[in-house]
């Protein structure tokens, strides 16, 4: 398993999940290479490990079941869950680098919010529209908007 080179709030997620085959800095026709060879569950658990996340956890985020996930560290995942993967990866960084901490970012993700109609985020990482609320909503609150 690699993971980036620096720790806690500057980590490279998409490092950690690409298994250093992309960076942070990769370009979109390299993303989408690697994409169509898959992300593996290797990867994946790398990501879950450096965002203090349950196997479970993130199981769920990606709508998979933990076996899937735990079976073979080799396995390829499909292209939907390879994008999903590395949308929760690009999201947890742009959080990330706003509440300073990984460990803030996951009490934000835990904690009942009035946009989720008073559920917690985490809730809504796997789907498209919920990465999007999340990221919207945390850039408001990064311009003092009323979040």
């Amino acid at each position: 398993m690699k993971i980036a080179p620096s720790e806690e709030t500057n980590t490279d997620l998409i490092y950690v999940i690409s298994n250093g085959k992309l960076t942070a800095l990769s370009g979109p026709m390299t993303e989408i290479d690697f994409l169509l060879s898959g992300v593996t569950t290797e990867g994946i658990l790398a990501l879950a490990y450096s965002l203090h996340w349950k196997v479970e956890y993130m199981a769920e985020a990606l709508n998979v079941t933990k076996r899937s996930l735990s079976y073979k560290k080799s396995k390829r995942m499909n292209k939907q869950i390879s994008e999903n993967a590395l949308e929760i990866a690009r999201v947890s960084m742009f959080a990330i680098e706003y509440f300073d901490s990984i460990d803030h970012w996951n009490y934000w993700l835990s904690t009942p919010h009035v946009q989720f109609y008073h559920h917690p985020p985490r809730r809504f990482l796997s789907s498209i529209l919920g990465r999007k609320l999340m990221k919207q909503i945390i850039n408001e609150l990064r311009y003092s908007f009323t979040a």
